[in-house]
């Protein structure tokens, strides 16, 4: 969740994670509903989200602040998932700050890590759960 939508112009709608009824074809109803249904399906699990990474596609501006059709940007997408994660009791692992506008080398084409991008990516992720673990 995230990138592709952020990519696909799917609207963010209106974060509420306590209405009656998520309507389906937003980005945060989506992911209430995902949280929702995991929580009653796993209720003992622990559940880590992880944001989208940024887009290095625009090499003129910092990763993830061009708006897509909506007019929204990848961080926009990224609050959302932080917040309904801190509402629902999960765990949030924020990667929009593991590359910089320095680090576009570690990327194949400004979106997909390249072997590079997947070593530096994997070792912030794991320092994260390691965190989160204790």
């Amino acid at each position: 969740m995230g990138i592709n939508d952020f990519r696909g112009g799917v609207g963010i709608g209106t974060y509420d994670p306590t209405k009656a009824k998520f309507l389906p074809g937003y980005f945060a109803d989506a992911v209430c509903t995902a949280m929702v249904n995991l929580h009653q399906q796993c209720p003992n699990a622990r559940f880590v989200w992880v944001t989208p990474l940024g887009d290095y596609t625009n090499t003129g501006t910092f990763p993830s602040l061009g708006k897509n059709s909506n007019g929204n940007t990848v961080w926009d997408f990224a609050d959302v998932i932080i917040k309904a994660a801190q509402f629902y009791g999960n765990e949030v692992i924020d990667t929009r700050y593991c590359f910089s506008n320095l680090t576009t080398n570690c990327f194949f084409d400004g979106l997909h890590p390249n072997a590079l991008g997947m070593e530096k990516l994997s070792n912030f992720i794991l320092n994260k759960i390691y965190n989160i673990l204790g």
